[in-house]
C-alpha cells in the first residue's frame, strides 16, 4: 500500500495551487488589504509561467517570499488560507524545480 505522500507526489502540486489560487480569487475578497489581491495575482502568475514550461529558478523563492508575506500582512482568514496552502505545496519542491528546469512535469506529459 502506498503512502499518502507517495500519492500526493502522483499529483501534480504546480497545477494543484494554480486551480486553488484561480477559485480563490473567483470568491469573494474583503479587499481590506492590498497584499492579498497582489500576493495572490503574482501567485497565479507565477504559477501559470510554471505550467507552460516557462519558469525560472527564482520562482519558488519567489512564491515563499509572497507566502511569508501574505502570512505576516494579511488581515483576514482567506487570506492566511491562501498562504498556507502555497507554503503546503511548496514542499514538494521537486515538482516546482521538476516544471523550471526541466520543462516537463512527472504528472503529465512533457511541455511543448
Amino acid at each position: 500500500m502506498e503512502s499518502i505522500k507517495e500519492a500526493e507526489n502522483k499529483t501534480c502540486q504546480v497545477q494543484k495551487s494554480l486551480e486553488f489560487f484561480s477559485h480563490f480569487l473567483q470568491d469573494k475578497m474583503c479587499g481590506k488589504c492590498l497584499p492579498c489581491m497582489y500576493g495572490t495575482e503574482q501567485i497565479i502568475e507565477i504559477l501559470q509561467k510554471l505550467i507552460q514550461g516557462e519558469g525560472e529558478e527564482n520562482d519558488t523563492h519567489l512564491l515563499r517570499l509572497i507566502s511569508s508575506g501574505l502570512e505576516e500582512t494579511v488581515r483576514c482568514k482567506h487570506g492566511r488560507d491562501a498562504a498556507a496552502v502555497l507554503t503546503s505545496s511548496l514542499l514538494f519542491e521537486e515538482q516546482y524545480q521538476e516544471h523550471w528546469e526541466e520543462k516537463r512535469c512527472s504528472s503529465r506529459v512533457s511541455f511543448q
